[in-house]
């Protein structure tokens, strides 16, 4: 049945016949493992694909690429017109089995359904285990219940398991973030002593704004091509102005050939940011740095301004003209 125009039931539940059952009964009933999953519309080369994995895991889509030979390029999202014209569905509603293609049923192959073999479950120690999969139903306010051998058989030749191998727990640590992480003692004294400044990368702008509000030497990287030249001049600028290097980027973290010191941020949040940066490096502030910078451009040093100087300036409301008289100009950058 199509589940655009019957949508399954919210819960599918599993119980005994009443009566007291024997012990022939008892051993008789399998065991059943629920595992909640996600459905993600994928494409690659143009081609459909539905991505089932556990909702604590992520796709890798590289291993999508390789299932379907084609080049990691070519594997992307599907977005909203995409999921709605090629899956049938929003993509917040995706289930794992009747998809219509509704746009271009002619010229495009039906989606293909790629599965991950850990939907299996861990409990699944042999094939008496019935393994329950738990995913959307075709609207926000639906879910479906479908076993996992009801799945491969509903999905005929259109389904294709991958490895869990090459699925990224994204609960799991990264194994390079602590040793990314290991910054000299001696490089941290001249942190926390106000001698070493950072240079942070450009997605870490709220922490840097934190950062000079503080007192402390930040610098933001500008430019977000991320071309291997530029990642070179990044690493060349924090070498040449001795300063240590913040970045939530692995790869840049990881990188080899350059003596800077690089940081690798864990933390998602600016306010974590900011708390894992000062523990790490022991960063103290003192009433006298506090304001001492400009949030803006990190310059050192303010001028004080009249009411008519803050009012050419266009920077200042009228009102608060008429509410403060105490102006203040950054010397670098007014």
């Amino acid at each position: 049945a199509q589940c655009q125009a019957s949508p399954p039931p919210q819960c599918l539940a599993w119980g005994r016949a009443r009566g007291k059952p024997g012990a022939d009964q008892d051993q008789a009933l399998p065991r059943t493992a629920v595992v909640a999953v996600n459905c993600m519309a994928v494409l690659a080369d143009d081609t459909p694909v539905v991505v089932i994995c556990p909702r604590h895991l992520r796709v890798c889509m590289r291993a999508v690429a390789q299932c379907f030979a084609v080049s990691r390029k070519r594997v992307r999202f599907a977005s909203f017109e995409e999921c709605v014209g090629l899956f049938g569905y929003i993509p917040e509603a995706l289930p794992p089995i009747a998809h219509e293609n509704l746009v271009t049923a002619a010229s495009c192959p039906p989606p293909r359904v790629v599965l991950d073999p850990s939907c299996r479950g861990e409990d699944r120690q042999d094939s008496s285990t019935h393994v329950l999969l738990v995913s959307h139903g075709g609207s926000p306010d639906h879910s479906l219940c479908i076993s996992y051998d009801a799945l491969l058989t509903l999905s005929g030749d259109r389904i294709l398991e991958f490895p869990a191998t090459q699925v990224v727990d994204r609960t799991a640590p990264l194994d390079s973030a602590a040793a990314v992480s290991r910054i000299p003692d001696s490089v941290r004294a001249e942190v926390a002593n106000g001698t070493r400044g950072f240079l942070l990368d450009s997605m870490l702008g709220g922490l840097t704004r934190w950062l000079r509000v503080m007192g402390t030497d930040a610098e933001l990287r500008t430019e977000v091509r991320r071309t291997s030249e530029d990642t070179a001049a990044f690493m060349e600028a924090a070498t040449a102005s001795q300063r240590v290097i913040l970045t939530r980027d692995q790869k840049l973290a990881v990188r080899q050939g350059s003596p800077a010191a690089c940081y690798l941020l864990r933390a998602h949040s600016t306010k974590g940011q900011f708390e894992e940066l000062v523990e790490a490096f022991q960063l103290r502030f003192t009433k006298a740095a506090f304001m001492s910078r400009c949030a803006e451009c990190n310059g050192e040093g303010f001028d004080a301004l009249t009411v008519d100087e803050a009012r050419r300036t266009g920077q200042v409301k009228e009102k608060v003209l008429h509410l403060v008289t105490e102006f203040w100009g950054c010397k670098k950058c007014s």
